[in-house]
């Protein structure tokens, strides 16, 4: 899966970890699947990316089919076999876990890493799972199996210093992302989450810096954008915070978070009707906010 992304400070709500769709073990393409066969006899590479490509395409349950069906053929024995099978599970696993089947999903993971021990983004998506399971622990070690077994696993960084910040272990997770920006520069995320705990920390300058790069790195992301409206507002500075949050309701008029938020720039400027028309709005989203 693309990394998607990724959770909590203690602005907002939980955000979803990032998992990762597997890339094949071999140079094949991905291919179009739009029926319950695919061939007469069918192929394990074939299965494979076509597994793949509907899961990319949210068509869980046939993914599924599709992948149990590979599991049970053989690759030739001039690929990796482990490594593709491994990757069998990996993304069956994560079809399993969009369709919210964390148990099934979790089962796909131990079986993909007893097959290639080493691949980070299976370790990466069974610390997702364990982490949603509270074994935080556990979590922990996943991400660090990952990390160590690729320096450069953004998603990987990106979990694990959530779930540190979520632990009330900043320092830690600050360091986490520190080191990452040594290493790859150009990550929105990881100076999204990075400005967060500025923004935590009172550091308004640092977090809008990071604000800001994140924004030029991903032009109009969502959770860069209405960070910066919290900096705005926790700055006082209402009509700018006002503006900034509009956009991103302008992109998605759904969004029940950026209402609310919103709101209180609207509180701030003494806009008391229309605090309360967005308290309103956000509320007809979701009910649950």
């Amino acid at each position: 899966m693309k990394t998607n992304n990724i959770k909590k400070s203690g602005h907002a709500k939980r955000a979803a970890r990032a998992l990762f769709l597997g890339a094949v073990t071999a140079a094949v393409f991905l291919v179009s699947f739009s029926g319950p066969t695919l061939a007469a006899e069918e192929d394990s590479f074939v299965l494979l990316n076509a597994g793949t490509a509907l899961i990319e395409q949210g068509r869980y349950d046939e993914a599924i089919d599709v992948l149990t069906r590979a599991a049970k053929l053989k690759f030739p024995p001039e690929y990796d076999v482990d490594a593709n099978y491994g990757l069998i599970y990996t993304n069956r696993g994560l079809a399993y876990y969009r369709k919210g089947f964390i148990n099934e999903a979790l089962a796909d993971y131990e079986t993909a890493l007893a097959l290639d021990p080493n691949n980070p983004d299976t370790l990466n998506n069974r610390g997702v799972i364990k982490e949603k399971k509270g074994d935080v622990a556990g979590a922990l070690a996943d991400y660090n199996a990952a990390i160590a077994t690729n320096a450069l696993s953004a998603s990987a960084y990106i979990n694990r210093a959530s779930l540190l910040i979520e632990k009330k272990r900043s320092s830690e997770a600050l360091k986490d992302l520190n080191n990452y920006i040594l290493l790859v520069a150009d990550n929105p995320e990881v100076y999204n989450l990075r400005g967060k705990i500025y923004l935590d920390q009172g550091k308004r300058e640092l977090a809008a810096a990071d604000f800001n790069r994140a924004l030029f790195l991903a032009p109009g992301n969502r959770d860069a954008t209405l960070n910066l409206g919290r900096l705005y507002i926790a700055s006082k500075e209402y009509a700018r915070a006002e503006e900034t949050i509009t956009r991103v309701i302008t992109a998605n008029p759904d969004d029940a978070e950026a209402y609310l938020l919103r709101s209180k720039a609207r509180d701030g400027l003494g806009n008391k009707a229309g605090a309360q028309a967005d308290r309103t709005k956000a509320k007809e989203i979701n009910p649950n906010l």
